[in-house]
């Protein structure tokens, strides 16, 4: 698997384990647990929990992954706040 490729499907994995686990309780292993790579693996395409942060909520932003959105919302993360007024209207929306 091509590097950007295997970059992405981490990504995506580590959306997933935000879902499940929640934005601030998610951890490398969880990661690993969604893609079947090693947390290794996974600190070697974002080594710094900022990196990784940063990325999943630009993911969230630009494929409206509503409830990690509001999430990151919640804790003032800098990215989730940049995202227009309508998306952080719906992403609210979805914390009961």
């Amino acid at each position: 698997m091509k590097a950007k490729d295997r970059k992405k499907q981490l990504l995506i994995s580590a959306v997933q384990a935000c879902e499940k686990y929640g934005y601030h309780n998610f951890n490398r292993d969880h990661i690993a647990e969604f893609s079947g790579a090693s947390a290794t693996l996974i600190t070697v395409y974002f080594p710094t929990v900022t990196q990784l942060k940063r990325a999943i909520v630009r993911y969230s932003i630009k494929n409206e992954v509503l409830p990690v959105i509001a999430q990151a919302l919640a804790v003032g993360d800098k990215q989730a706040l940049k995202c227009n007024d309508e998306l952080k209207i719906k992403a609210l929306q979805t914390i009961s």
